[in-house]
C-alpha cells in the first residue's frame, strides 16, 4: 500500500490537506468507473478518521471488490459510482 506523508507518529489524524491530496493522487486513479469526480471527492474529504490505517484499509477494500467485480464479469455500468463506495463505506465488506 503507498504511505501518505505524515510527519507526525501515527495513528494520529492526517490534516484535511494531506487527506485530500491522496484522492487524486491514489483512490481515484485506482477506482474503475470515472464518473462523479466531484461528488467522490467531497465524499472521500468526510470520511473520518483520516490515518493512514483508515487509508490502508480503504485502497485493500477497493482492490478486493475490483478482483470481484472482474470475477463476476459485471458490466462497467453496473459498478457502483465512487461516492456510492464511499458514502457507504463500501471497503468494510470485504470477507475474511
Amino acid at each position: 500500500m503507498p504511505r501518505l506523508a505524515i510527519v507526525r507518529g501515527e495513528p494520529s489524524e492526517l490534516s484535511q490537506a494531506e487527506w485530500d491530496q491522496a484522492f487524486p493522487e491514489f483512490f481515484w486513479p485506482a477506482y474503475p468507473r470515472k464518473i462523479g469526480r466531484y461528488e467522490a471527492q467531497k465524499s472521500w474529504s468526510r470520511l473520518r478518521p483520516r490515518t493512514q490505517e483508515t487509508f490502508d484499509w480503504i485502497l485493500a477494500g477497493l482492490e478486493f471488490h475490483k478482483n470481484l467485480w472482474r470475477e463476476e464479469q459485471r458490466a462497467p455500468n453496473m459498478v457502483p459510482h465512487a461516492s456510492t463506495f464511499l458514502n457507504q463505506h463500501r471497503w468494510e465488506d470485504v470477507e475474511k
